[in-house]
């Protein structure tokens, strides 16, 4: 049955409350600071939210009701909404996954937001890989 788009928006403001918490649960500090190989924040389909620090974010790819946290991940390429994640989201299962080539660590270098990225970790994480 097709849900209404209160019933919708109201699944994603509950998303976007959570803030991606339930992938840190019961992780130490070093553990939910480390970042994974295959990160959504090192994406080039990862747009990071601009209102607020917290790392969430929406994939311009993916689309609300996907889940690649899943095993088998759950891919949902059509609908009106993003799917929202985190940037520390591990995106190993994402087919969809492209690793973004320039990433804007310290927010200075540019003003475009596809390559501004402010997760905590992203500095080490990008030096790491060069």
């Amino acid at each position: 049955m097709p849900r209404s788009k209160e019933d919708e928006w109201a699944q994603m403001l509950e998303a976007r409350r959570m803030g991606g918490r339930a992938q840190f649960e019961g992780k130490s500090v070093e553990e939910r600071d480390r970042m994974p190989d295959k990160a959504c924040a090192k994406c080039s389909h990862f747009l990071e939210t601009p209102y607020d620090l917290s790392g969430m974010g929406n994939c311009d790819t993916l689309r609300f009701g996907s889940d690649i946290s899943k095993d088998p991940p759950v891919f949902v390429l059509e609908g009106e909404n993003a799917y929202q994640m985190h940037g520390m989201t591990d995106a190993a299962r994402c087919t969809y996954y492209e690793e973004q080539k320039f990433i804007d660590t310290d927010a200075t270098e540019t003003a475009d937001p596809r390559y501004r990225r402010i997760v905590r970790p992203m500095k080490e994480a990008f030096d790491k890989d060069k």
